[in-house]
């Protein structure tokens, strides 16, 4: 039995009737190596393995190559961009502010935050609480939706309220103003009214945020009106919170404001 070292570099078992004793370094070799194999072979596995990885590569370092080499409108490099802080405005930027439109904005943390239109049913129910106030109040210190007040935050904040009652010192205090703006140095009004929009933004918002501002500004009596819910609840200022009552279904809104005010909730939201 002889073994022999071929050209395709493996080794070949030959039976001759010879009996001659074959290449004694090959033999060698081709035994060590079956021995070694079962130690040996998970290693030759990932050497394999590292070279499809590498030669997948550099195919395409290849054709990145090739697409360089033709030109500069044949690539798009995308590149990382660092996202930029925004311009927060100050009050006095809020005042300043002017983009040619009819557009309304309140001034949240520095952010312009924009007022679109109301719904029809928000708007009827402005006008309805409106008509009734007037009924007990003089007219000339209810706002509707044209007065500012600017309220604390993180940065710069100033709010429109849907409705707005003054008390004769706020009212004394933008008499001879050039714009209907309560800043934070003067008199706060005695009521505001907001009608919530849908959606969990314009909830958080009228719910939340404006709850906080308006009882750090020590507005006496905070209205939320929701057509959602249909229901109003009444935000009374004690002793620096907001104590709240809710009134729908056939409720009565009373208000220690206006003690001659009867709001039936069920015609409001007729």
């Amino acid at each position: 039995m002889n073994f022999y070292w071929d050209s395709d570099v493996y080794l070949r078992w030959q039976h001759d009737g010879n009996q001659e004793i074959g290449d004694p370094p090959t033999l060698w070799f081709g035994a060590g190596l079956l021995w070694l194999w079962p130690w040996c072979g998970d290693h030759l596995r990932a050497i394999a393995k590292r070279r499809v990885i590498l030669t997948t590569c550099f195919r395409q370092l290849v054709k990145i190559r090739a697409l360089l080499l033709s030109g500069p409108n044949s690539v798009v490099i995308m590149t990382a961009t660092t996202p930029t802080a925004p311009d927060y405005l100050t009050f006095d930027d809020y005042l300043a502010y002017d983009d040619a439109t009819d557009i309304r904005y309140e001034l949240e943390d520095g952010i312009l935050v924009e007022m679109p239109p109301e719904s029809e049913e928000n708007n009827d129910l402005a006008r309805k609480l409106l008509i009734q106030l007037a009924q007990q109040l003089p007219i000339e210190w209810i706002a509707h939706k044209d007065t500012e007040i600017e309220v604390t935050g993180r940065r710069a904040r100033c709010r429109i309220p849907d409705l707005l009652v003054h008390t004769a010192e706020s009212k004394a205090a933008i008499a001879n103003q050039s714009r209907a703006t309560i800043t934070r140095d003067m008199p706060p009004p005695a009521l505001v009214v907001e009608i919530v929009s849908p959606g969990p933004v314009n909830r958080d918002r009228d719910y939340r945020y404006k709850y906080v501002e308006y009882a750090a500004r020590g507005i006496a009596e905070y209205w939320i009106v929701d057509p959602e819910l249909r229901q109003v609840t009444v935000c009374q200022w004690v002793n620096g919170l907001y104590e709240d009552r809710v009134y729908a279904a056939a409720d009565t809104l009373q208000s220690a404001l206006v003690p001659d005010l009867l709001v039936a909730i069920a015609d409001l939201f007729a």
